[in-house]
């Protein structure tokens, strides 16, 4: 005759295995938001920086600032998307695009990859 605490230990066998499981897939995806998140906002910063030397060059460049801009933002990985100037000051946009897995992670949920985008204004030194 079997007694009930022997029939509900067997019933609970390889319940510990199905709740390592889901705290491990959970885990996981905790650890790729967070890596997500990292990219993101290296590319943002690598986008700032961008917008920073771009919009430098336009401040100095004596011919076509914005031509020049956009040169130096293509060379930094990043598309100007708006470029100005006003007086001896200059003003730029960048844009980047997201990272690979932000792109995949918003798009497994339906919504549409971000552009990370900076702005700078730079110009030239006021002598007084």
């Amino acid at each position: 005759m079997v007694s009930v605490g022997q029939s509900r230990a067997r019933d609970d066998r390889g319940s510990a295995t199905v709740l390592a499981l889901a705290v491990l897939v959970v885990v996981c995806f905790g650890a790729a938001i967070g890596f997500a998140k990292a990219q993101a906002v290296l590319v943002s910063r690598q986008a700032a920086g961008a917008a920073d030397l771009a919009a430098l060059a336009a401040a100095q460049a004596d011919v076509a600032p914005c031509a020049r801009a956009a040169s130096v933002a293509s060379a930094n990985g990043t598309t100007l998307v708006e470029c100005g100037t006003d007086g001896l000051d200059a003003f730029v946009r960048v844009e980047a695009p997201a990272p690979w897995l932000v792109v995949r992670l918003l798009n497994s949920f339906g919504f549409p990859a971000p552009v990370i985008g900076a702005s700078a204004r730079a110009g030239q030194p006021v002598s007084s």
